[in-house]
């Protein structure tokens, strides 16, 4: 059988096999994990479901395939939404993500660092703490999170929408500005500003006697959707609007100022014919 053929038995069957084992030894995937290993001889690209990381290898350059296939979705595709399926990520998009577009090591790297602090950010917000939504779609809000971040460096760069701003370049100004906790704080105000409008529509859907979207409330589901995105875009242009109105242009514009990277900017990887323009 052939490689496609295998992938469709496996979506379409109880069968065991992964489509993520199937696309371990794709010469793309191959060339991925050679190329990091190469770089950070102490690192190691995990490619296999349960495989583990080497003692010999160092925690901070080790990278599971499925968490950069995520990844490449929220920041290069800057469609968060989709993130959350790997199945779509291993077949769906697989071509278009993998064998259309070259990644560097150090663009595997920062991404994965930005994630990481945003990881941190939330062990320590005490908003996630007390918050069921935020609890219930912590594993997909992340990748929202991410895509955040990448759209703020492109808000203060005024670079037009549709264009990526490189995660190497971003990760090494923010950090040599001691700006990652304060850009994850920033960041995580428009996904969560972005929610509480979601959630204020249920509500006020249901004051005004409409329960056909407050049946279907469910923050998880909102995250899964491309309404999310679009929810995240018009919040992030009202925190900035309303901080540069209130006092905080300053604090604005030396965010402008430090972060700047206009010629580090590329256009948007469109991935699966780009179909989650039409299906959300």
């Amino acid at each position: 059988a052939t490689l496609s053929e295998l992938i469709s038995k496996s979506t379409n069957t109880q069968t065991t096999v992964k489509i993520r084992d199937l696309r371990s030894n794709d010469r793309c995937i191959l060339n991925l994990k050679k190329s990091f290993e190469q770089y950070y001889p102490d690192g190691y690209l995990i490619t296999k479901r349960g495989e583990k990381r080497p003692p010999s290898k160092n925690q901070d350059h080790v990278i599971d395939v499925v968490e950069i296939g995520k990844m490449i979705v929220a920041w290069f595709a800057q469609r968060p939404n989709r993130s959350y399926s790997e199945t779509d990520i291993f077949n769906l998009y697989f071509d278009s993500m993998f064998k259309s577009k070259p990644y560097s090591p150090r663009q595997l790297y920062s991404l994965k660092q930005l994630l990481n602090a945003i990881d941190d950010y939330w062990r320590n917000n005490k908003n996630v703490n007390t918050d069921k939504d935020l609890n219930s779609g912590r594993s997909i809000f992340r990748f929202h999170h991410l895509y955040s971040i990448s759209r703020l460096l492109t808000e203060f760069n005024k670079i037009p929408f549709g264009r990526v701003p490189d995660p190497e370049v971003t990760f090494d100004l923010l950090a040599k500005n001691n700006l990652l906790n304060p850009i994850d704080e920033l960041s995580f105000n428009v996904i969560y500003h972005a929610m509480n409008t979601y959630r204020k529509q249920g509500l006020d859907n249901l004051d005004n006697g409409d329960t056909s979207i407050t049946r279907s409330y469910n923050v998880v589901n909102w995250l899964k959707n491309k309404y999310s995105v679009e929810c995240i875009d018009k919040a992030l242009l009202d925190i900035l609007t309303a901080a540069e109105s209130f006092g905080n242009r300053d604090v604005i514009n030396n965010y402008r100022i430090q972060l700047s990277m206009p010629n580090a900017f590329e256009s948007r990887l469109l991935i699966g014919n780009d179909r989650f323009l039409a299906d959300g």
